[in-house]
């Protein structure tokens, strides 16, 4: 197991803290390449790790509360 999969949020409950793109595409129920798209685009909070997209998974759930929130105002 590499460095970044022994990473886990909350305690070490299995919950990775840091996703690669095809985790997220299952998180958020995307295809895998529209969240390349969406990472790209700066549409998704993520950072490169030599040419793969890796993404924290707080900071995912940040974007998902205030996505929600705009969709709310309009």
């Amino acid at each position: 197991m590499g460095k970044l999969a022994a990473i886990t949020a909350n305690g070490g409950s299995g919950a990775r803290e840091i996703m690669a793109a095809k985790e997220v595409a299952e998180y958020l129920d995307l295809h895998l390449l529209t969240v390349h798209k969406f990472a790209r685009e700066g549409r998704l909070p993520a950072f490169k790790v030599g040419r793969d997209w890796r993404f924290r998974r707080s900071s995912i759930d940040t974007w998902i509360k205030q996505e929600e929130m705009q969709r709310r105002r309009t």
